[in-house]
């Protein structure tokens, strides 16, 4: 209240009980524009380090003081009162105010996902049919029916044949083609990125799946009923960077709508560094998985047939956009299967379209699976790799053993991956397949794995032959 302008230090004897009960009051006589001493000697009180003068006093010698003056005085300390009143309020109720709204911000930059620690229950893993998903927002090639129970997306190891884990994903640390300046990015303000954004408070955590170097999968169960798959990155390495990457691949495969590629769900995110990605979840695990259970059939099944047409198809929707997509990474491990047994296509965090100049990133992908001109490091090559890789899974869903397992070296023993890598690059090396392999499969197969890129037939022309192996070898399979 100091400097403030005030008419008189005249108060009444209650406004001088309440001002001396202030813990602080910091006014002087200086700031009233009355002076003290008109007021006699008897009536005046001392408040603080201010001198007043009791108003209401009934004093016989107080003879200076006329009626008039007593009147102004009462009405002057009155509006005083109220002017210090007011101020001390609104002073408080400002003051409460901030420090209200700091508390809520602390509170929300603070919330933690809930269920973090939930009990892994690996029975939802494996077991049963989810029913349908409510459709959202998110899901705008939905068109209604029922959904396939989801599953987890990319992976993070390089060696993925030795992994436990039906889903350990793999985010590529690639650089951005786009939001990649310096300046300030927010998922808030990313409308492509909001319209996939599903509701943060309808995910339910059941438990780990898989996890990586850089990653995690969660079995999730949304609106209380649906179980998908959550691809998130692991706390302890995100960076802006990876956050970036895990964006784009989202952005990506956001408008696939194919029977034969895991589909995007949505995402979530409370902050930036707790983003995730909801995918389909599939109960029956992986391919590589299926090839190794004892109870899988050892030869060309009707249903295994089927699943390398599943394979192939999902090759021929991505090859077919314009510019092409470039899976980069397909092999047994990124082959996931459905409650019915379909075969979709996930981990697109290496993929990319087919650039105008012909030029990719150099060795990008999974070695063994790897086409002679990846593992040589060029960056001019098509969708012609993904063909070679699909070639590899044939020989994989036929002998049922990882690529190469049974290439020794003059001494008898396996030869390392480096050492595969040579020999496949120079040509000089292919997977094997079984004597028991049909022989129309078998020369696919060897067509998918040339050596030169012009000579492997594109992804729908691979199709179509299997299929017509498909329908001939109906009644022998």
């Amino acid at each position: 209240m100091k400097g403030n302008p005030l008419a008189s230090p005249w108060f009444t004897q209650d406004e001088a009980t309440f001002l001396g009960e202030l813990s602080t009051l910091d006014l002087e006589n200086s700031d009233f524009t009355k002076s003290i001493d008109s007021c006699s000697s008897a009536n005046q009180r001392k408040v603080h380090s201010l001198t007043v003068c009791i108003s209401d006093n009934t004093n016989d010698d107080d003879t200076d003081s006329s009626e008039d003056v007593n009147t102004t005085s009462s009405s002057s300390t009155t509006s005083n009162v109220l002017v210090i009143v007011g101020a001390v309020v609104g002073g408080l109720l400002i003051l409460g105010g901030i420090i209200l709204a700091g508390i809520w911000v602390y509170k929300r930059r603070s919330r933690k996902p809930k269920n973090r620690h939930s009990k892994i229950v690996r029975e939802s893993y494996f077991g049963g049919v989810s029913p349908p998903l409510a459709r959202s927002p998110a899901d705008k090639g939905y068109r209604g029916g029922r959904r396939t129970p989801v599953s987890g997306g990319p992976r993070f190891c390089a060696n993925d044949y030795d992994e436990d884990s039906n889903y350990s994903p793999r985010i590529s640390t690639r650089s951005t083609h786009s939001n990649n300046s310096s300046t300030a990015y927010s998922l808030w303000n990313d409308e492509e990125l909001l319209s996939l954004q599903v509701r943060y408070e309808e995910i339910e955590d059941i438990g780990t799946i898989g996890s990586g170097a850089f990653g995690v999968i969660w079995l999730v169960k949304y609106r209380g009923s649906q179980l998908l798959a959550s691809k998130r990155l692991r706390s302890d390495q995100v960076t802006k960077q990876r956050t970036q990457a895990f964006i784009e691949e989202i952005k990506m495969v956001a408008p696939f709508d194919h029977p034969n590629i895991v589909r995007l769900v949505g995402c979530a995110w409370t902050i930036e560094s707790d983003l995730q990605a909801l995918f389909e979840y599939m109960e029956n695990g992986d391919l590589r998985d299926y090839l190794v259970d004892p109870s899988s059939p050892r030869h060309w099944s009707q249903e295994l047939l089927q699943l390398a047409v599943d394979i192939i198809e999902a090759l021929v929707y991505v090859h077919s956009f314009t510019p092409p997509l470039v899976h980069r990474d397909l092999k047994s491990r990124n082959v996931l299967l459905s409650g019915d047994m379909k075969a979709k296509v996930t981990d697109f965090g290496a993929s990319r379209y087919k650039s105008v100049d012909e030029t990719m990133t150099a060795a990008v992908g999974t070695g063994r699976w790897l086409a002679p001109e990846v593992i040589s490091g060029s960056s001019k090559y098509d969708q012609s790799v993904d063909v070679f890789s699909f070639g590899v899974v044939l020989s994989e869903m036929d002998t049922h053993t990882i690529p190469y397992d049974d290439v020794r070296g003059a001494n008898g023993n396996r030869l390392n991956d480096i050492a595969i890598l040579q020999l496949v690059a120079m040509g000089q090396l292919r997977p094997r397949f079984g004597a028991s392999c049909p022989p129309e499969l078998r020369m696919l197969a060897e067509r998918c794995l040339a050596q030169n890129p012009d000579e492997r037939p594109p992804a729908h022309v691979v199709a179509y032959e299997l299929r017509v192996i498909q329908r001939s070898h109906y009644t022998l399979l």
